[in-house]
């Protein structure tokens, strides 16, 4: 019984570890989720559906990366925040379902998604601002050239 609940302790702490470490994808997942229903209204088959939606989500991940390596800091920032806000949505749905199955209904249950909300929205700040910046063969490293 003891060692059911340290292994359901590490599965809970890797579960939190894994939703703060993928925040940085929920605006990637929410855009292509929405390709694919789109996809799918449209009259599409389920194949180029799911092909849609992962392209969309593809193009948004690699362009995000691309702008955000050349652009100033005002677009570093707008990126930024273009990230954080579906993550800090995905990190309060998630502790607010959590919270629901654990604790009674009270303050403490939008609270808890409330906190979870902003540790989603900087951990995904953080994931995108911690990106390498590109070298540029002439003239040294990108930020430097600014």
């Amino acid at each position: 019984m003891t060692f059911m609940l340290i292994l359901g302790g590490v599965a809970a702490c890797y579960l939190v570890w894994l939703l703060f470490r993928l925040a940085v994808f929920a605006l990637p997942a929410y855009a292509g989720a929405a390709a694919f229903v789109v996809m799918l209204d449209r009259g599409f088959g389920p194949g180029a559906a799911i092909a849609a939606g992962l392209a969309v989500g593809l193009l948004l991940v690699v362009g995000s990366r691309w702008v955000h390596a050349r652009a100033s800091i005002p677009g570093r920032l707008l990126v930024q925040a273009a990230f954080a806000m579906p993550a800090a949505a995905a990190g309060y749905q998630a502790a607010r379902a959590v919270a629901e199955l654990a604790l009674p209904a009270s303050i403490l249950v939008p609270l808890l998604g409330a906190g979870a909300a902003v540790a989603a929205a900087a951990a995904s700040w953080r994931s995108i601002s911690a990106a390498p910046l590109p070298r540029d063969p002439v003239d040294g490293p990108a930020e430097e050239a600014r």
